[in-house]
């Protein structure tokens, strides 16, 4: 869950529910309202909500799970939306429910293929998964989420920099919006400095200062 409202809109069926484990991943300070409390339960019931789009031809879907990881989701929208490319940004709280079903058991907590469909549209071919988790785990339990594997891009957790501060731990990984914007760059086939300026392009490619990218 990636604020109060998401958090509070999942405890009402964990708590009623019998025989099954569940781990929530809390952010561990204060993080801003994202969610309404209608958002919220939208999401609890679907797995994934879409945040903002917008329109155009051939949009990129940009995927986060994670608190921060949204809000750097946010960040990079916003500079596509400045370059004039379209773009669909999904918020993907519980990726488990979007993975293959291993047994009838799993299968019947999966989110139905149409509201699948609905949320991540067949036609947005070009991905990018920004997650907490390991990138290469993420892709493995999310393939069928993912589509063709060159026109995907994962991002997470690469075990860099464990004592850095947020934006620390999400440059180290190459995580950041900066990052995102690299890899949806090359989705789109599109000059990086159309999305970056000088200063941020140095920082991104590991020559400047990252602060810029704060």
């Amino acid at each position: 869950p990636a604020d109060h409202n998401s958090v509070l809109a999942l405890l009402p069926g964990i708590y009623q529910a019998r025989g099954q484990l569940a781990c929530m991943v809390i952010a561990k300070r204060e993080r801003p309202y994202v969610f309404s409390p209608e958002q919220a339960e939208q999401l609890a019931q679907d797995g994934a909500l879409l945040v903002a789009e917008k329109p155009g031809a051939q949009p990129v879907l940009l995927i986060a799970t994670g608190s921060y990881q949204l809000a750097e989701m946010q960040r990079a929208a916003v500079r596509l939306s400045e370059a004039g490319c379209a773009w669909r940004l999904v918020y993907l709280q519980e990726p488990g429910r979007f993975r293959e079903p291993r047994d009838h058991w799993e299968a019947a907590g999966m989110t139905a293929a149409e509201r699948v469909e609905q949320l991540f549209p067949a036609a947005c071919s070009r991905r990018v998964l920004l997650t907490h988790m390991r990138p290469e785990v993420a892709r493995g339990h999310l393939w069928p989420l993912l589509g063709e594997g060159r026109q995907s891009r994962v991002l997470g957790y690469r075990n860099r920099g464990g004592t850095l501060d947020e934006p620390g731990m999400l440059f180290a990984n190459q995580a950041s919006w900066g990052h995102v914007l690299e890899v949806a760059a090359g989705l789109l086939d599109k000059p990086l400095g159309e999305l970056l300026n000088a200063e941020e392009l140095a920082a991104v490619q590991g020559h400047g200062d990252p602060r810029c990218l704060l």
